[in-house]
């Protein structure tokens, strides 16, 4: 069982290195810092089971979650992206629809006075 002293130092010997991993791959400090977060809360829930055989061996631990919560980041986003972008391509056909039901009641309004007037 991991000691909570131990969680501590890892947190002080890796939390830079984990930042900036993830901030290469996000290219957005905020968003890294977030993962970082997210990622030693993981790691902390995880703690109890951890063997502190290596140091080296905690490290990729630790550096394995990291990856797993960008994995998810990237799928989250390209989600909420194709969401947006039928959510948008939706909203662009139904104005399209509805210029058109306004334009042909323009046109048939107009063609009744036309018509009337002869």
């Amino acid at each position: 069982m991991a000691d909570p002293d131990a969680f501590v130092a890892l947190y002080e010997r890796d939390a830079e290195a984990v930042l900036v991993f993830l901030t290469r791959r996000t290219l957005d400090v905020e968003v890294a810092l977030d993962l970082t977060a997210e990622t030693f809360a993981q790691a902390w829930r995880g703690w109890a089971g951890v063997r502190l055989d290596s140091p080296e061996e905690v490290r990729g631990w630790m550096f394995t979650i990291a990856r797993r919560q960008l994995g998810h980041y990237f799928r989250r986003g390209h989600a909420e992206r194709r969401a947006l972008h039928r959510m948008a391509h939706g909203r662009a056909r139904s104005l399209i629809v509805a210029g058109k039901n306004s334009r042909l009641s323009a046109a048939s309004s107009t063609g009744s006075r036309v018509a009337g007037c002869s």
